[in-house]
């Protein structure tokens, strides 16, 4: 985290998305969507954003009285913020209601449909961060990821395949291709990803196999025990919840089925604001503005847990980080087209330290089976 702070692109790519986090938490409580206060979602953000400014002001090597303002203005703003969460807490304590407090995180619809067509590919309309182990480009890394889901899923010729969070439905074409199982059935929120999906499969003449639907991964309207393999790439994390995704799963799958996930998570619990409120801050900021519920917060051991109580066994949560973060930061630098293809998306990515990602995030290949009893 050191490092990550002492780098000005980093400082100057978090001050971006509390920017945006701030617009974006103020229409939602002007509009009674967020369970905050308007001036509150200021307060939150306020701490972290004058720390920051702060910390780039030092770097800029700036004069005067600017830095110990600063610094003077997030102790305020930090000890207004613990008042507020202390009065909430006793509010919670008193009512027994134990909603979910904190940022609240975008929605992923807002959040694709703010991305539009963009794919990470250039001859795909792939959207994973890419399997590096052996590829050289982000096509090759792209196809590699949606590869190892399918292997690991043992996708073959008898299997009925839902595969939730398609994005453009790349990964349906290449798996139809590749495994040729005998249909698959994709599930996504965004209609525009939907739409596309469907113009890519009718381009490639796959509509009789591969059958797209605008719809949730925690409730799909799926039949009980309809198939063999369920697979989510790189998705998992915007479910509200994964653990309703987990169990969805385990309905729709036969005795027996396979779950596969290419899924990002944290290293470790998400910080406590009273003990490392910066940290807690940055790291509250990064998650609602990537879409991601609080929820879905919990590293490895929680993870597997949670799949093994949604009625799985034989599950296995396996780290595959280092050939992924590397391999994708080395992309972001060296791909002026990957650059492009992102908009200012690419920008503010390329200038999140490649340190920094593989401290605070882990990325997972996970496996379960459905129990048979």
């Amino acid at each position: 985290m050191i490092d990550f702070l002492a780098s000005a692109h980093a400082i100057d790519l978090v001050l971006a998305l509390i920017a945006v986090e701030a617009v974006v938490l103020y229409r939602l409580a002007r509009t009674g969507r967020c369970p905050l206060r308007p001036r509150e979602t200021l307060l939150i953000l306020a701490p972290g954003a004058f720390l920051l400014l702060a910390a780039r002001a030092v770097i800029a090597g700036l004069p005067g009285l600017l830095v110990p303002a600063l610094f003077l203005a997030a102790l305020i703003a930090h000890l207004t913020d613990l008042r507020r969460q202390w009065t909430n807490r006793q509010r919670v304590a008193a009512s027994g209601d134990h909603a979910e407090t904190g940022l609240p995180a975008l929605s992923p619809r807002l959040l694709y449909r703010l991305a539009s067509t963009h794919s990470f590919s250039e001859r795909g309309m792939y959207l994973n961060l890419g399997y590096w182990a052996e590829a050289r480009t982000i096509d090759e890394a792209c196809e590699a990821m949606v590869e190892l889901v399918g292997k690991t899923a043992g996708i073959g010729s008898a299997d009925d395949v839902v595969d939730v969070g398609f994005g453009f439905g790349e990964q349906d074409i290449y798996w139809t291709r590749r495994f040729a199982p005998r249909g698959i059935v994709g599930v996504n929120i965004t209609p525009e990803q939907v739409q596309a999906a469907r113009e890519r499969v009718r381009a490639e003449g796959l509509e009789d196999r591969i059958d797209l639907r605008e719809g949730s991964a925690t409730a799909t309207g799926l039949p009980d025990a309809c198939c063999d393999v369920v697979t989510a790439v790189e998705c998992a994390f915007h479910f509200d919840t994964r653990e309703q995704f987990f169990a969805e799963a385990a309905r729709v799958l036969r005795p027996g089925g396979r779950i596969v996930l290419a899924d990002s998570i944290p290293m470790r619990a998400e910080p406590d604001p009273w003990r490392n409120p910066l940290r807690a801050a940055l790291f509250s900021i990064a998650r609602a503005a990537l879409a991601v519920p609080r929820a879905n917060v919990y590293p490895r051991d929680v993870y597997a847990a949670k799949l093994a109580a949604a009625g799985f066994e034989d599950v296995r949560v396996e780290s595959i980080r280092d050939h992924v973060f590397p391999g994708w930061s080395r992309a972001l630098a060296e791909d002026a087209g990957l650059r492009r293809r992102l908009g200012p998306a690419g920008w503010l990515l390329r200038n999140f330290p490649d340190a920094g990602m593989k401290d605070e995030f882990d990325y997972v290949l996970a496996f379960a089976r459905r129990r048979t009893t």
